[in-house]
């Protein structure tokens, strides 16, 4: 009886173990706004992870880029790149 439960509970760690890899590599939404000089995206992965990128180039013609991530009312990432602006002295 012992060798029986634990060959079934190996199956059963197997079959999590396969479950939550293939689960958790796979995106649940991303979205990209904008062009290559201006503009912002976001992946979410299983709503338990939220990444994201906002940028913002020389020659792009805005001074800043941002996007703020929201689901009921709560937030959940925000991002902004802005333009450097040097002067020479």
């Amino acid at each position: 009886m012992n060798i029986k439960l634990k060959a079934g509970k190996k199956i059963i760690a197997l079959l999590l173990a396969l479950t939550l890899t293939v689960g958790l590599g796979s995106a649940a939404s991303a979205a990209t706004f904008g062009n290559a000089k201006n503009g912002a995206s976001n992946v979410e992965v299983l709503q338990v992870r939220y990444d994201g990128a906002a940028w913002n180039y020389k020659g792009s013609g805005y001074n800043w880029a941002s996007f703020k991530y929201t689901r009921d009312g709560r937030t959940l990432l925000t991002k902004t790149a802005y333009r450097l602006f040097l002067e020479k002295f």
